[in-house]
């Protein structure tokens, strides 16, 4: 009984039901509020209806059972995008989606292969993944804490909202839910890549390097192999490994040697040289469904921004942050604080900018989205909560900031690497990686795209940022910081 709850295939038919109801209705809004090719309004629909729906969803469980809020956010989303698109949409808009049915298939393949992959492999399937869905499929949105109900539960679960709408309209099983939900937006999120992708380079080639570099895209440990092995075992005298790269060997020379020792494992081993305690490729962080949900957002939102018809394009940008916000919180930050830093600089500059009305939106959708994410419920509700309660009792997952020093790479696995440690320096570029050589082109894409290309700007200021703030703060469970990465 790995599908379904009742053994009957015909239960899905309410989910697919919702799916067509608020993809129908992301469709027709991004048809009427954003300048998009046809091919494109194919992939970008089915994520603006995606991030209404679930964000809707999640405030209207708080008034109704798990089904009936999903069920009425789907209708909500479609009715929108039916009063926003009906004068918009022309037969030859209809022609053309019919024409985009081959991204629908590569969707559905990628989905398939990616449930596939993660069927019966307990990587990330824990306590609280699972939990979380069956929690929320009977109805505790916000969810409270699995192993005690009466404390709210300090958790970015944005993504396991989709799995609670399969397990409860759909039918299945918490782990086939949560399976098949990861299989969704893991599809939906490289077909986004493969679309903004072709985009910047005006050809197909150009979409498929993007979507690659999304899907498999990481750091650089396998290099470490490369080097004389008497500066490994010197540099694994001061490593201490963290986590699952404790758990896999004593010392770093061992353990790049060795295979990754996780619970829940695939059959064959992945080697340890070839995963990431920083920058964590997609293929892998698929597994939890934050990832592949906050790619879908932050590629969605790329996609649309200079290319809204007017100011109704916030009907679109402010669930989309607000979902963000709940599934992966530091992504909303480091995105929206650099819309706002753009923002700032565009009126410090005193010069023309391009797309001005444009940016301001983006920032008020940020705004709003930070209002709901105070009190939607998640990891941003219950820091809010902790410090008007002020210690008062709080949250489980709370924890303390403050500032390291000396500086140092962190890496979930390799733990600490001190900028003041030459040949820990070295380990550290190579768990970094490409994306550490990508700073460069970051400062550069911030100088040409400030003015004209706003989104460009703030996600490679965001990217600074990320790729500062773990090295300079410190966090009381200091492995999670990698998230900034």
């Amino acid at each position: 009984m790995y599908w379904f709850l009742n053994g009957q295939s015909q239960s899905i038919v309410p989910f697919l039901v919702a799916g067509l109801l608020w993809t129908a209705g992301g469709w027709l809004m991004a048809s009427a509020l954003f300048r998009l090719t046809t091919a494109e309004r194919a992939a970008v629909g089915p994520a603006i209806g995606l991030a209404g729906h679930l964000a809707v969803a999640n405030l209207l469980a708080r008034l109704l059972p798990s089904a009936e809020a999903f069920a009425v956010s789907a209708l909500l989303v479609a009715s929108l995008g039916l009063a926003l698109g009906l004068r918009a949409v022309h037969r030859s808009d209809l022609q053309g989606l019919l024409r985009a049915w081959p991204q629908l298939f590569a969707w559905v393949l990628i989905a398939f292969i990616i449930t596939q992959i993660g069927r019966g492999v307990g990587i990330l399937d824990d306590r609280k993944n699972l939990s979380l869905i069956s929690l929320m499929a009977n109805g505790d949105v916000p969810p409270h804490f699995y192993m005690d109900a009466s404390v709210p539960f300090k958790y970015h679960y944005g993504a396991q909202l989709l799995g609670a709408e399969l397990a409860v309209l759909g039918g299945l099983m918490p782990w086939s839910a949560f399976d098949a939900s990861k299989g969704v937006l893991g599809g939906l999120a490289i077909l986004l890549a493969w679309h903004l992708g072709r985009r910047w380079t005006h050809r197909s080639l150009g979409g498929f390097a993007l979507a690659g570099l999304v899907a498999f895209g990481s750091g650089a440990r396998w290099l470490l192999l490369l080097l004389p092995p008497p500066w490994i075992e010197s540099a694994s005298q001061t490593i201490r490994l963290w986590g699952s790269g404790a758990a896999t060997a004593p010392r770093l020379s061992q353990a790049l040697v060795s295979d990754w020792t996780l619970s829940g494992g695939p059959p064959a081993g992945i080697p340890f040289a070839f995963v990431n305690g920083m920058n964590e490729p997609f293929v892998l962080g698929i597994q939890t469904a934050a990832v592949p949900l906050a790619r879908v957002l932050l590629l969605m939102l790329l996609l649309t921004m200079r290319r809204e018809r007017s100011a109704a394009a916030v009907v679109a940008w402010v669930p989309a942050f607000s979902l963000l916000a709940l599934a992966w919180e530091t992504d909303y930050l480091l995105f929206g604080a650099g819309l706002l830093i753009v923002l700032v600089w565009r009126g410090w500059s005193r010069t023309p900018w391009a797309s001005g009305r444009s940016l301001k939106l983006a920032t008020l959708s940020v705004i709003v989205a930070g209002g709901l994410a105070a009190v939607q419920g998640g990891t941003i509700t219950e820091i809010a909560r902790g410090l008007i309660t002020s210690g008062a009792g709080g949250a489980v997952g709370a924890a303390g900031l403050g500032l390291r020093w000396p500086p140092a790479i962190v890496s979930a696995h390799l733990g600490l690497l001190r900028f003041d440690r030459p040949l820990e320096m070295l380990v550290g570029l190579a768990e970094a990686g490409w994306p550490l050589l990508a700073m460069p082109a970051a400062l550069v894409l911030l100088r040409r795209s400030a003015r004209r290309r706003y989104e460009l700007a703030a996600l490679a200021v965001g990217s600074l940022v990320a790729a500062i703030i773990p090295s300079v703060v410190e966090y009381s469970v200091d492995r999670d910081i990698t998230r900034f990465s």
